[in-house]
């Protein structure tokens, strides 16, 4: 998980909707955690602009997970407080390694993002790295939806064709970039997902 700092950005683009509804209709297989379905989750997530609060998963931020979080996370929430109400109160909100826990805990049946259930484990960006069967450089990327993008600290969603989605931080949001303008170094497969062409 990474705060980031606005900087100027060549590319990056921002959903079209807002709002708290998420959404199974659009999976491949639901029944299943896959990687498909992530990329169908994290582009769900931009489209309906969801922001960035650390140690967030999905849920919609409220005064109490704002002061539950400022407590467990006094500089990285305490001291983006202001910019955190201004921009993101009442929104889904998530960090970067919490988009994707937050599709290993959704529950398409009753649309509820559940913590900590499933096989997806509550872990850090770096633990999911070093947790991973298969990974490599950038360059070395497979065209295929739901990779996980990586540089240390940080983490996004490979959606296809040169994009990823990024839970970018408190300043962004959840946003659309291409791999080319980023500073993503490797990819991984998700070691707690299931993945196929």
């Amino acid at each position: 998980m990474d705060i980031l700092l606005p900087s100027p950005t060549p590319y990056l683009e921002y959903g079209s909707e807002t709002g708290p509804e998420i959404s199974a209709s659009s999976f491949h297989d639901p029944d299943t955690k896959n990687n498909r379905d992530l990329a169908i989750f994290a582009l769900e997530a931009w489209e309906h602009q969801w922001g960035y609060v650390w140690g967030m998963f999905g849920d919609v931020l409220t005064e109490e997970w704002l002061s539950f979080k400022r407590e467990q996370y006094p500089e990285d929430v305490g001291e983006q407080e202001e910019l955190i109400r201004k921009k993101w109160m009442g929104r889904r909100t998530t960090d970067c390694v919490g988009l994707i826990k937050a599709y290993g805990w959704f529950n398409p049946s009753t649309g509820a993002i559940i913590y900590n259930s499933g096989t997806m484990p509550d872990c850090s960006t770096e633990d999911m790295f070093a947790d991973a069967r298969e990974s490599g450089t950038l360059d070395t990327i497979p065209e295929m939806p739901g990779i996980i993008v990586y540089r240390e600290g940080h983490v996004g969603v490979y959606i296809g064709s040169g994009f990823a989605i990024e839970a970018k931080g408190t300043e962004y949001g959840v946003v659309k970039t291409k791999l080319s303008e980023s500073e993503f170094t490797h990819w991984f497969k998700c070691p707690y997902i299931e993945y196929s062409d």
